[in-house]
């Protein structure tokens, strides 16, 4: 095995050891029955809700999907055969981080023939275009819940890093700086150089999805359906408010800082929609919000394992596809 293997391997067991630790760390404090009973207090209305926004964003991301396709000269895709080539690459990416968006490509190839390289060059352009609604939502934060989000980073960041430091002797240090050379050196002689080549490669065989952005009869559209989809990722979350009598005299910039931090945890690749750092970071969220740590925990468990659940069962409604084979 090459040493570029051996890394990207390593760099999976580290992901996937940060989760499990921070699952343990969270879920070692928490009582489900406690969680359990909660739940059962709350409305029934919010969940119907959230699950009727989760389907109009996946069909969101369908038709998105489908823009982009047709704009590569791949118009031969339904967009049921598109919801249900993404929701089961959700359903992949949930156990396995980012396998998902390849797979759904495997999947259109399968059932409509539509080039691999092709779907995957769209796929490219979708992540770019989330990435940049992400950064979009990040600068928004620190306009609008700058001083919460201050003392976020400040509490969950900065004393960490400030306190494990202080109490570092001066080898401990001189450990730790030549760690971050041999890391940085790694990094440049061996990271990079594969990152380089496989972004090339990537870049070539994909060339034709790639261009599609500067084919689309309606670009329009497509900010239209990117747009959408992220109001409708931060509906996902404040619903779920409206389901207890503690939550829902929650503000919208309460509501919008959840949002964000649970985004970010989201966003780590760790298995189980960042499970572990999801939850960890939205307790401290709730918290500094201003709600008691049993509820922060109750609404950390309460959302990730609702969006679990419809993830689920998304892929569920795609499997008449699968065993059809016509859609």
């Amino acid at each position: 095995m090459s040493v570029k293997k051996y890394i990207s391997n390593a760099l999976s067991y580290v992901f996937l050891a940060i989760g499990a630790f921070l699952c343990y760390r969270f879920f070692t404090t928490v009582n489900i029955t406690e969680v359990y009973s909660y739940f059962q207090k709350g409305r029934t209305w919010p969940i119907v809700c959230v699950g009727i926004v989760s389907i109009l964003v996946y069909i969101f991301r369908s038709l998105r999907w489908n823009l982009l396709l047709a704009a590569a000269h791949e118009k031969n895709t339904s967009i049921y055969t598109s919801f249900s080539s993404l929701s089961m690459g959700y359903l992949l990416s949930f156990f396995i981080p980012r396998a998902g968006e390849v797979f759904r490509c495997v999947l259109l190839k399968k059932f409509k023939d539509v080039s691999v390289p092709v779907s995957i060059g769209t796929v490219i352009i979708e992540r770019v275009a989330d990435v940049l609604m992400l950064l979009l939502i990040l600068c928004a934060s620190v306009l609008i819940v700058n001083e919460t989000l201050y003392t976020f980073l400040y509490e969950f960041v900065y004393t960490p890093v400030a306190g494990a430091i202080s109490h570092m002797s001066v080898y401990k240090l001189l450990i730790v700086l030549v760690l971050m050379v041999v890391l940085t050196w790694v990094f440049i002689k061996y990271i990079y150089p594969h990152i380089h080549q496989k972004f090339k490669n990537v870049l070539l065989s994909t060339k034709e999805g790639l261009v599609s952005i500067t084919q689309l009869k309606q670009p329009f559209l497509f900010v239209i359906y990117t747009l959408s989809i992220w109001i409708g990722y931060f509906l996902m979350t404040w619903l779920w408010f409206y389901m207890f009598d503690h939550t829902q005299e929650a503000s919208l910039v309460q509501v919008f800082f959840i949002f964000v931090i649970g985004t970010i945890g989201r966003s780590i690749p760790i298995h189980g929609g960042g499970a572990g750092a999801y939850h960890f970071l939205v307790l401290q969220a709730f918290i500094l919000c201003g709600f008691t740590e049993s509820i922060g925990q109750s609404m950390a468990v309460i959302i990730h394992g609702g969006q679990t659940i419809f993830t689920l069962l998304a892929a569920i409604l795609s499997l008449p596809v699968f065993v059809l084979k016509k859609v």
